[in-house]
């Protein structure tokens, strides 16, 4: 099985799981592509830059809705993400949610794992 073969696979898994077992709605995942998205910040003297991600935020593969509340997940296979990543991303922002899903194709098992910051818990 190839990269992309195996992304897709793992996707699958995760996206089943996210629907039928966590209950998740409108469940996206962001596109790889050439193309890659333009994010708007402004700086600390009020001056506005930008940087391109092909994921959100170069953070996350997709978003969805679990119970209401706007979660943003990573999918890995055979791995869990930098949680220094994950927790560097939180330190500033609240009112959402962030898990990690691992998925271990040759066990035929999928482990999800939540971020939170101390203004936000699931």
């Amino acid at each position: 099985m190839n990269n992309r073969q195996r992304m897709y696979s793992s996707n699958y898994k995760a996206r089943r799981y996210i629907l039928e077992v966590m209950k998740g709605t409108d469940v996206y995942f962001k596109e790889h592509t050439k193309r890659k998205s333009r994010f708007f910040n402004l700086d600390r003297d009020g001056k506005e830059n930008f940087y391109f991600a092909t994921d959100f935020f170069n953070v996350f593969d997709g978003l969805c809705f679990i119970d209401g509340s706007l979660c943003f997940f990573q999918i890995k296979t055979n791995a869990w993400p930098s949680s220094s990543e994950l927790d560097n991303f939180l330190n500033d922002k609240h009112g959402f949610g962030v898990f990690a899903i691992n998925v271990l194709p040759k066990k035929r098992l999928l482990k999800v794992r939540w971020y939170t910051n101390e203004l936000y818990c699931m």
